[in-house]
């Protein structure tokens, strides 16, 4: 779960980011919030995302 600082673009972008990937981001703690940690908690799928190569990619696509 992804809660960003309100007013700080770096991390709503960060959440937006996180949000395309999906992880469960929420706008700011509010009344909702012991629902939606619940949710999280009990539903939550880890992300399986594989990294190894993506330094090698990232290269290949800024030399190329």
């Amino acid at each position: 779960m992804a809660i960003p600082i309100r007013g700080q673009y770096e991390q709503c972008c960060n959440a937006a980011a996180l949000r395309d990937m999906g992880v469960m981001t929420l706008e700011k703690i509010n009344g909702n919030f012991a629902n939606d940690f619940e949710t999280w908690v009990n539903d939550y799928q880890p992300l399986q995302i594989d990294y190894s190569k993506s330094i090698p990619q990232s290269m290949e696509k800024l030399f190329a």
